[in-house]
């Protein structure tokens, strides 16, 4: 845990509802690594910053990717 109470993987900024709709609706609610769809993964889809937070990157939809978590941890 850091001193701003976020662990080292977590997001620091908040992704609203709408959005993170809007990123999966966008991948048709399927990884953006293995395709795998939501139903079948079968544990909650996670939303990835392509170009992360801590070098810049921004919580905007052209930057936010679908993944599972498989993917994600990787």
């Amino acid at each position: 845990m850091t001193s701003r109470g976020f662990t080292k993987d977590m997001s620091r900024s908040y992704i609203g509802r709408a959005l993170r709709e809007q990123v999966s609706s966008e991948a048709r609610h399927r990884c953006g690594y293995c395709l795998t769809s939501a139903r079948i993964i079968g544990t909650p889809m996670e939303i990835d910053h392509i170009i992360p937070e801590s070098l810049g990157g921004p919580t905007a939809r052209e930057n936010l990717w679908f993944a599972c978590s498989m993917c994600n941890d990787h």
